[in-house]
């Protein structure tokens, strides 16, 4: 999205706020989640850069409030090698291009250009045993199945469909915080649509804070950091306005969790 067109990047950032529900209540009706999915779609298609960094960041959120020991914490990704990825669409603060193989500063997200992808079917994330990750018996070691089969099981269902690799990528790499993640996300871009890996990224980072016993309509912190990281998003690739880090911070200690 060109710099200046402040109004329809708001209306990116919006569909993306208006969407956060879906995240709390799960009794939304039908024809209404379908409505939000294809707004946050449209959003994706125009703005794509502000929902990749929304969800980006709305999911190294929620997987770094997970226990310290955490299974999940245990995976690893294989890095990606390739062409250098563009740099960051940035407003009136627009960083130039770095050269392939420029040193990437942990402190400066316009660096993560650096970063490089590889064409076609990305890698999954695996365990320490070399196994990929992204199917529902990832969770069970949380919740036992109960129902028969994970379609059937409330605890279950939302793992039901296989995570596909990219969306995995970006869920693993949130581990390692919102740039990380973030990377992975401009991976995604080209999918069609663009913004269902996100959304399945952050749904089982979702899912897996709730296996620890929260409940959907009780935790709102999913919905309050896609709230932040809305203005987060129109601030950075708008105005230039880096992220508080030490705010970001401050929120993922305040909801962390302790444990089982």
């Amino acid at each position: 999205m060109p710099p200046g067109r402040s109004s329809e990047r708001r209306r990116s950032a919006d569909a993306c706020l208006r969407w956060a529900v879906c995240l709390v209540e799960p009794l939304l009706p039908l024809r209404r989640l379908v409505r939000l999915d294809e707004a946050l779609g449209e959003a994706a298609a125009a703005d794509p850069e502000l929902v990749a960094l929304v969800f980006a960041g709305t999911t190294a959120d929620v997987v770094r409030t997970l226990p310290p020991d955490d299974s999940w914490r245990t995976l690893a990704l294989v890095e990606r090698v390739g062409a250098p990825d563009q740099p960051i669409a940035t407003g009136p603060a627009r960083a130039p291009q770095e050269p392939p193989g420029a040193p990437v500063a942990s402190g400066d997200l316009r660096a993560t250009a650096a970063l490089t992808v590889a064409p076609g079917r990305p890698e999954p994330p695996r365990w320490p045993s070399g196994r990929a990750f992204g199917t529902w018996r990832d969770g069970t070691d949380l919740v036992e199945l109960a129902w028969g089969s994970p379609e059937r099981d409330p605890a279950f269902a939302p793992l039901a469909n296989d995570l596909a690799p990219g969306a995995a990528r970006v869920l693993v790499a949130a581990f390692s915080g919102w740039r990380p993640a973030f990377a992975e996300a401009r991976a995604l871009l080209e999918a069609v649509p663009a913004h269902a890996g996100l959304v399945d990224a952050l749904r089982w980072a979702c899912w897996r804070r709730r296996a620890y016993g929260l409940a959907p309509a009780e935790d709102v912190w999913p919905y309050e950091s896609v709230h932040h990281w809305a203005e987060r998003a129109f601030g950075l690739l708008e105005l230039g306005q880096d992220p508080d880090e030490a705010v970001i911070e401050s929120d993922i200690a305040w909801h962390r969790i302790a444990g089982r």
